[in-house]
């Protein structure tokens, strides 16, 4: 059980603070069995009641998960360093995988690593799900104004069904067109941001909303009463899960697009983290979305598979 495990957490920065630690809260990790490995001594206050240490060295423990979340200029040295210290644990690194191309030869010795995956969410945000489910061969999916094409990718792959897929990318629209089926559309911009999806015979848009009601016909809305938080299409419940009203106040008291989508994000972390997923995704896949978009961002077209 995630639980009792005994986890070691790389980083102390914003992905660890406002992702993987609310995460671990979720799935009801006490501090106590936290360890964090950071080097700046910076002070933030949700770290202060988790045991921190500054040299690796220091690590003296076993622990049962690795979720390595540092700097991406020094994450994958760091990552082959823990893999040697921690062989036995489940890894975790986040992505995007490399920072630069000129990395990939470290990526290699963790291809075929049994125990390590990797933290690309969008595949798992609850919100994808329902829309996944919704789907026909005649859909189109259009998601506005989100972050870069890395994750974006590993979302068109897991609607895709890991097949090949060409990419052409209008560098002036800021589009990208995924097999005329996906496409990634604007700069990113969290107050304009929503997905929308054209099926043959309908349509389902996401402003990211978390309301008491559904705000309009065919929208995907979240709904928090009672210690649950529920994921609704047109009043109906599609997937929910226990939360306390302490951890959601802050996303009821701030219900703008990018801190519901956040709160997404955290409950996708949850299930990576717990191993519910059938498939985490792989370090190999996420390599394949590092070269993929570098190459589109430079040549406007490529393959992605």
């Amino acid at each position: 059980m995630i639980e009792n495990a005994k986890i070691l957490v790389i980083g102390a920065g914003w992905r660890v603070r406002q992702f993987i630690l609310p995460a671990l809260r979720i799935l009801k990790v006490g501090n106590e069995n936290i360890t964090i490995l950071r080097k700046s001594r910076e002070d933030f206050s949700q770290i202060h009641s988790i045991r921190t240490v500054y040299d690796i060295n220091e690590l003296s423990h076993e622990y049962d998960i690795v979720i390595n979340c540092a700097h991406a200029s020094v994450m994958l040295d760091i990552q082959l360093n823990i893999l040697c210290k921690f062989p036995c644990a489940r890894h975790f690194v986040d992505t995007p995988i490399v920072s630069s191309l000129k990395d990939l030869l470290k990526v290699l010795p963790l291809i075929q690593h049994k125990n390590i995956s990797t933290l690309e969410d969008w595949p798992y945000l609850p919100n994808i799900k329902i829309i996944h489910a919704k789907l026909d061969k005649f859909s189109r999916i259009y998601i506005h104004h989100f972050g870069i094409h890395n994750h974006f990718l590993s979302l068109s792959k897991f609607i895709n069904g890991y097949v090949l897929a060409i990419l052409f990318y209008n560098k002036k629209e800021k589009r990208l067109n995924v097999n005329g089926r996906i496409f990634h559309c604007g700069p990113k911009d969290y107050s304009k941001s929503y997905i929308h999806v054209q099926t043959c015979d309908n349509q389902i848009v996401d402003y990211f909303e978390l309301s008491p009601q559904s705000p309009s016909v065919n929208t995907i809305y979240r709904h928090y009463s009672n210690g649950k938080l529920s994921y609704c299409l047109n009043e109906e419940n599609l997937y929910s899960l226990g939360i306390t009203e302490d951890f959601m106040r802050p996303f009821l008291t701030d219900t703008s697009r990018q801190n519901v989508h956040e709160l997404d994000k955290i409950i996708a972390l949850t299930k990576i983290l717990k191993g519910t997923e059938n498939h985490t995704y792989s370090v190999m896949q996420a390599l394949i979305d590092v070269v993929a978009s570098r190459v589109i961002e430079r040549l406007g077209f490529g393959i992605h598979f």
